[in-house]
C-alpha cells in the first residue's frame, strides 16, 4: 500500500505541475502563487521517496520543475539582495529563508532545491545553473558576512537549520563542473576566494568557513580562474591588511584554508604553487609564524599550518631529482635512491626549508619531527633537499636552541649515517665549526652531545674514521683536547668540562687506532705533547683515555 501511496502522490504531483505549465500566467505575482500550490506536493515527495535518486526515472518532468523552483527561489533572494544596505539585504535574505516562522516559502524553496541537487544528475544541476541558483547562493553566502548580530536568541536553532542546509546544496553543487564552470563566468569563483580571506564579525565566523569548504570542493574542477585572477596574492594580502576585526586565530584559519587548497590542487597541477612561491607566500608565512610564534594561544594553529606546510613537501607534479657529489670517502653500503614516487617524495622544496629559526621550543621541535618523517618516508628525499636546505643549516642554527632541539638534529644527522649509509660531509663540517665555537661559549651540554652522537657514528664503519679527517674533526678535537689541558693547569676543571675532554680524548684514541693517516693529523696539531701532558696529569680517567 505504501508503494502504491508513494506512486499515486508522485502521479498528483506530475498532473498538477503539468496543468501549472499550461495556464496563462498573469504577472509573477500570479506565478507565485499557482507555483506555491505545487510546493507542497512536493515536500510530501521528498518524505516518501527520502533518496532523491529514486525519483530520477519516476518524475518525468524533474528538469522543467527544477528550472522554474530555482528560478522562483533566485527571483525572491534577489529581490532581497537589492537593498543598498548590505546589512538589510542579508537580513532579508535570512528571514526570508528561515524555517519554522510563519511564512515559510523560502525555506521550503531552499529545502527542495537542496534535495534536487542530491539526485546527482548532471542535467538537474545544468537547469540550475541556466536558472543561475548557484551564482545567487554565492553572492548571498558573501551578503550574510554582513549580517547583524543577534537580538534574541529565539531563532538559534532555525538559523542553525538554515545554515546547515545552505551548506548542504552549495556543497553539493561545487561538485559539478558545470558550476564550476558559472561561477566563472559570473566572477563569482573570485568572490568566494576573496570573501574565505576578509574580515567578518565574529557571529558571522561560520559563513567564512562556508566558504572555505567550498573553495575546496571546487578547486578539483577550476584552477586556471585562480591564476588569471591574481586570487592568491588577493588572499594573501586579505590576511595581511592592518584590519582591528580579523583576530589572529581568524588570520590562522584563512592560512589553514589557502595551505590546503595549495595542497589539494598540487596533486594534479602546479600551477597554484607556483602562484603562492611568485607571491612571496612561503616568506609572508614564514614571517607570519615568527610573529605568532611566541603568542601561546595560537600555538596549537601554528602547528597545525607547519603541519600542512611539511605536508605541501610532497605534494606536485613535477619529479625533483637528487642532489649528490660523491665525496672522496664512500660507504661500500651506499647506494644512491631512486624515488619510490609513492605519495611520499618530497616534491617541493620550498615548503620543506621552514622556519627552524623561530623561537618557540616546541614549535622548532615540530619542524624537526616533521623534516624527519620527511626523510624517513622515502630515502631519496634527504638527497632531494640537500641543495636548497641541506640539514647543514639546521645544525648551524642549533646552538641557541634547547637541548631537546639539539638532541633531535643530532639524531637527523645519525639517521643518514647509520639508515641511508650516507658520509654527510656539510653536516660534520658544521658540527666541527659548532664544536669549537660552543666549547669558546662555554656551552658545553650541546657539545657532550655532538660527542656521544660522533662516537655512535664512529662505530657504525671503520671508514668514517677517514671521513672524519676529511672534514676537519680531527684536528677539532685535537684542539679541544690541547683547550682543556691548558685550562687545567690553570685551575682544576669543572664536571662538564671533564666530561667533554673525556669524550673528546676517547674520540681522538678510537680515531687514530689503526689509523696512520688520522694519527700524523693529530701528531702535526701537536698531539703528541699533548698526550705527553696527560700522562702527567692528576687525572686517572683522562690519563687512561691518553694511555689507549
Amino acid at each position: 500500500m505504501e508503494d502504491v501511496d508513494r506512486s499515486l502522490t508522485l502521479l498528483h504531483l506530475r498532473k498538477t505541475f503539468s496543468e501549472y505549465c499550461r495556464m496563462p500566467l498573469n504577472g509573477s505575482k500570479d506565478g507565485e502563487k499557482k507555483f506555491d500550490r505545487i510546493l507542497p506536493l512536493f515536500g510530501r515527495v521528498m518524505i516518501m521517496y527520502p533518496s532523491p535518486e529514486e525519483i530520477v526515472d519516476k518524475f518525468k518532468e524533474l528538469c522543467p520543475f527544477t528550472g522554474h523552483l530555482c528560478r522562483h527561489l533566485v527571483q525572491e533572494i534577489r529581490l532581497r539582495a537589492a537593498n543598498e544596505c548590505t546589512q538589510l539585504a542579508a537580513s532579508a535574505i535570512v528571514n526570508f529563508l528561515l524555517p519554522d516562522v510563519a511564512d515559510c516559502r523560502g525555506w521550503t524553496l531552499l529545502n527542495a532545491a537542496c534535495y534536487l541537487s542530491f539526485t546527482k544528475q548532471e542535467q538537474v544541476i545544468e537547469v540550475m545553473c541556466r536558472a543561475a541558483l548557484p551564482s545567487t547562493l554565492v553572492k548571498a553566502l558573501y551578503l550574510f558576512f554582513d549580517l547583524p548580530p543577534p537580538i534574541n536568541g529565539d531563532l538559534t536553532v532555525s538559523k542553525q537549520k538554515l545554515f546547515a542546509v545552505f551548506q548542504k546544496v552549495l556543497k553539493k553543487l561545487c561538485e559539478f563542473n558545470c558550476v564550476g564552470e558559472e561561477l566563472t563566468r559570473k566572477d563569482d569563483l573570485f568572490l568566494l576566494f576573496a570573501g574565505a580571506s576578509c574580515a567578518c564579525p565574529a557571529e558571522n565566523i561560520e559563513w567564512r568557513e562556508t566558504v572555505s569548504q567550498l573553495l575546496l570542493v571546487i578547486l578539483k574542477l577550476i584552477v586556471s580562474l585562480f591564476t588569471a585572477k591574481n586570487c592568491i596574492s588577493v588572499f594573501l594580502s586579505n590576511i595581511y591588511k592592518e584590519d582591528e576585526n580579523l583576530l589572529d586565530q581568524e588570520r590562522i584559519g584563512m592560512f589553514i584554508c589557502l595551505l590546503s587548497v595549495l595542497k589539494d590542487s598540487a596533486a594534479t597541477v602546479n600551477v597554484l604553487l607556483q602562484d603562492f612561491a611568485r607571491a612571496n607566500g612561503y616568506l609572508l608565512l614564514r614571517n607570519f609564524i615568527l610573529k605568532y610564534s611566541e603568542n601561546e594561544e595560537v600555538e596549537e594553529g601554528i602547528k597545525s599550518i607547519l603541519l600542512l606546510i611539511m605536508s605541501m613537501a610532497t605534494c606536485g607534479v613535477t619529479e625533483l631529482k637528487p642532489n649528490y657529489t660523491p665525496g672522496l670517502i664512500i660507504l661500500s653500503t651506499f647506494n644512491l635512491p631512486v624515488p619510490s614516487n609513492n605519495g611520499l617524495t618530497l616534491r617541493n622544496i620550498d615548503a620543506e626549508s621552514f622556519c627552524f629559526q623561530c623561537k618557540n621550543g616546541r614549535i622548532c621541535e615540530a619542524v624537526v619531527d616533521a623534516v624527519h618523517n620527511i626523510y624517513a618516508s622515502d630515502a631519496v628525499n634527504y638527497f632531494i633537499a640537500d641543495k636548497e636546505c641541506p640539514l647543514s643549516q639546521m645544525i648551524e642554527r642549533m646552538g641557541p636552541k634547547s637541548f631537546q632541539i639539539q638532541q633531535k638534529v643530532m639524531e637527523l644527522v645519525e639517521y643518514v649515517v647509520l639508515h641511508l649509509n650516507h658520509i654527510p660531509c656539510k653536516e660534520l663540517i658544521a658540527l666541527s665549526v659548532l664544536l669549537k665555537t660552543k666549547i669558546s661559549d662555554n656551552s658545553l651540554e650541546c657539545c657532550v652531545l655532538f660527542l656521544q652522537s660522533a662516537f655512535r657514528i664512529l662505530c657504525a664503519n671503520s671508514l668514517l674514521k677517514d671521513a672524519f679527517r676529511e672534514v676537519g674533526l680531527v684536528e677539532s678535537l685535537t684542539w679541544t683536547m690541547l683547550h682543556f689541558i691548558s685550562a687545567n693547569k690553570i685551575r682544576p676543571l669543572s664536571e662538564s668540562e671533564g666530561r667533554v675532554a673525556l669524550l673528546s680524548t676517547d674520540i681522538l684514541s678510537l680515531l687514530v687506532s689503526n689509523n696512520l693517516a688520522n694519527a700524523c693529523v693529530f701528531r702535526e696539531n701537536a698531539g703528541s705533547k699533548a698526550i705527553i701532558d696527560l700522562i702527567c696529569s692528576n687525572s686517572d680517567e683522562w690519563r687512561a683515555s691518553a694511555l689507549q
